[in-house]
């Protein structure tokens, strides 16, 4: 059961990660000029696309997918006072994908690649952190629902009732 919701949480996470940098690289270039947060803005996406793309060059999307969603866990837990981490399943589980990444590989290439695998994890975290804490509330309210729905079967778990999810949820 935690296989099949962590691989369809996957895409979930990736647009997560992906939608806020996309949505503000389409904007016009007249807006980036207008404003100096905007300059910020336009280097922070410049860094986004630079640490992405040379982690999924040692990397394979399936890899990346799932360290994005151990990634969006730990920033979830860590901004959100409502939500636990548990880091020892989150820290087995990549280990173990590192491993399966490269099954061929000779004992150095298996130690350098998990190693980057968890060099990865750090810098996608701190990514996510960076997305997250702009917009702290509303990322901690759909943190604490995605929590809920998973139940024990996601690195995430409730453990305070701060954040009030609206009727019907």
């Amino acid at each position: 059961m935690k296989q099949v919701l962590i691989r369809s949480f996957l895409v979930a996470a990736g647009l997560a990660i992906s939608s806020p940098l996309l949505a503000q690289d389409s904007q016009a270039p007249a807006a980036d000029a207008a404003a100096p947060e905007s300059q910020v803005d336009a280097a922070s996406i410049r860094a986004h696309d630079i640490a992405l793309g040379r982690l999924s060059q040692e990397l394979s999307h399936e890899m990346m997918a799932g360290l994005q969603l151990s990634a969006w866990a730990t920033a979830a837990a860590g901004l959100c006072a409502d939500l636990t981490l548990d880091e020892g399943a989150l820290y087995a589980d990549i280990v173990k994908a590192a491993h399966d990444d490269l099954p061929d590989g000779t004992p150095e290439e298996m130690q350098r690649h998990r190693d980057f695998s968890l060099i990865a994890f750090g810098v996608l975290t701190g990514m996510k952190l960076e997305d997250a804490a702009a917009n702290e509330a509303a990322f901690c309210a759909e943190a604490v629902e995605i929590a809920i729905e998973a139940g024990d079967d996601f690195y995430v778990q409730q453990i305070g009732t701060a954040v009030q999810l609206p009727e019907g949820n």
